[in-house]
């Protein structure tokens, strides 16, 4: 039997700082240039509350030039960092939002099931039947369904930032 700590602050920066160096790491938004640190400092100047503050951080750019270990080029950069990772594929989109056991393997199968198309995604956010996806278990899609049901508004506000993106699946045939 174990005991953890939690902290139960709605607007905890420590919890935004996890959420938001998650949402940007490589399987997710994949965002160069933000790190730790730099998010740490994006955070306690108020330029960032949610993941949509990322994509209008240009709107900052004179004042985000005067921080500590910026300046005009790693600002560039890392706006230029930023606009690419507007392109996205839907299983980083969905691995990215941090939904409580939904991990990039499962956020690809939740995309597959959608067929990769957004508009399928979101129809099914709060409705969806995630358990009859290969792997995801009854409690998960509870979690999932929770999830979605709880924060859609501002899911559907952060899927404006963003062009998904599809694979072309490449068919390999023996001649």
């Amino acid at each position: 039997n174990s005991k953890f700590l939690m902290c139960t602050n709605p607007r905890c920066s420590a919890k935004l700082l996890a959420k938001l160096t998650h949402f940007v790491s490589r399987n997710c938004a994949n965002i160069d240039g933000l790190s730790e640190k730099t998010l740490e400092t994006l955070i306690s100047q108020e330029f960032l509350h949610t993941f949509k503050d990322i994509y209008h951080l240009n709107k900052h750019k004179n004042e985000l030039v005067k921080l500590e270990g910026m300046g005009e080029k790693s600002v560039s950069t890392l706006l230029k960092s930023i606009e690419k990772s507007r392109d996205i594929k839907l299983e980083n989109f969905i691995a990215a939002l941090g939904i409580p056991d939904v991990g990039l393997s499962t956020a690809k199968a939740m995309a597959a099931y959608c067929k990769d198309d957004v508009r399928s995604f979101m129809s099914k956010t709060c409705g969806g039947r995630w358990e009859i996806i290969d792997g995801i278990g009854f409690n998960t899609a509870c979690r999932i369904s929770n999830f979605m049901k709880d924060n859609i508004d501002d899911i559907q506000n952060l899927a404006k930032e963003f062009n998904f993106i599809t694979e072309d699946k490449i068919e390999i045939t023996e001649n």
